[in-house]
């Protein structure tokens, strides 16, 4: 089933009663879209039964099988799976994952399934594909289903922006939704450049990320002082939190040869990371890494001064990774 259909029949409850198995596939999960989506389904009580979280990665087989399998006086659940081969899904639990991709009830059970998987949702399945990359119609479509009363200045805004960028991520487009959404109607004709600008500056985003992992100072700080002032600073705490969460995690799964974890969680990294610079790194010093910028956001939250964190801390990195040669690039 194409997006498009799937959020017009999501609208009613008879989809979600007719339907105990359905799957969501796309090239890349996307975690705000989800968390907006069962959300509405919710708060709108188009769910046969209330939903529930299952973690297959933390639960053992016996658990699993006695949640799906048990109805209690006919009080069932929806189990919401998120990314079925998610960490954690080691291959002892393979046979746990072919019967949520069979099961029929007397539950319901939604999860994700990335599309390069040679995994198979079993005939009885509603199969929901999800695109990477949405346009203006398909935002109008998520629009109509979270009932937004979008007036008509605002949704002209949303039409400039995709008139420039063509398509967007899934979860920068529901971004953008919830932003215009919550906006003043006087400022509308502020924003066009502002968000162009962000939708648009992936480029600068991949260069900058290019360039910290290929150890290359004087680039990463000639785009850093061009860029830096563009984005907040919890912007640049998460940018580079899940950069570095996720070469980490590329690192392990490399390490252990399974390509096919490693290939799904490089999505945004360097291709020069993934391909020969993550060599050049250990996990212990992306750990490293992730915690200093945890300081760096709690002590933000907590009402410190920032004054130059970031700068110190991409100064750092450079330094201890070639503390000679990176100082004089860098001075």
């Amino acid at each position: 089933m194409n997006f498009k259909l799937f959020l017009q029949e999501a609208s009613s409850p008879l989809f979600w009663a007719k339907s105990p198995n359905i799957c969501f596939r796309s090239d890349d999960f996307s975690p705000l879209f989800f968390n907006n989506f069962f959300m509405h389904l919710e708060k709108n009580n188009l769910l046969p039964y209330p939903k529930s979280r299952l973690d297959l990665a933390a639960t053992d087989k016996k658990t699993i099988r006695a949640s799906l399998n048990q109805s209690f006086l006919g009080n069932n659940n929806v189990f919401w799976l998120s990314n079925i081969l998610s960490d954690g899904m080691e291959k002892g639990k393979q046979d746990i994952l072919v019967e949520f991709l069979n099961y029929t009830g007397p539950h319901h059970v939604i999860y994700f399934l990335p599309k390069d998987t040679k995994l198979t949702p079993g005939k009885t399945a509603v199969i929901i594909d999800i695109p990477t990359t949405i346009d203006i119609s398909l935002v109008e479509a998520l629009i109509t289903f979270f009932k937004f009363s979008m007036q008509e200045k605002k949704l002209d805004v949303l039409k400039r922006v995709f008139r420039q960028a063509k398509t967007i991520s899934l979860d920068m487009s529901c971004m953008l939704i919830n932003y215009v959404e919550l906006i003043n109607t006087k400022n509308t004709d502020e924003l066009d450049s502002y968000l162009a600008h962000i939708t648009q500056t992936q480029p600068s985003l991949t260069l900058l990320s290019e360039h910290f992992f290929s150890l290359n100072p004087s680039g990463f700080f000639s785009v850093w002082t061009e860029i830096e002032k563009e984005y907040p600073e919890m912007f640049w705490l998460a940018f580079w939190s899940e950069q570095i969460w996720k070469a980490h995690h590329v690192i392990l799964y490399l390490k252990k040869n399974d390509f096919v974890n490693a290939k799904r969680m490089s999505f945004r990294l360097s291709y020069s990371f993934i391909n020969t610079q993550w060599k050049n790194f250990t996990q212990q010093e992306f750990k490293e890494l992730y915690h200093n910028l945890y300081l760096i956001d709690t002590k933000i939250k907590r009402g410190g001064s920032s004054d130059a964190a970031l700068s110190f801390f991409f100064f750092s990195y450079f330094f201890k990774k070639s503390p000679t040669n990176n100082y004089k690039r860098i001075v």
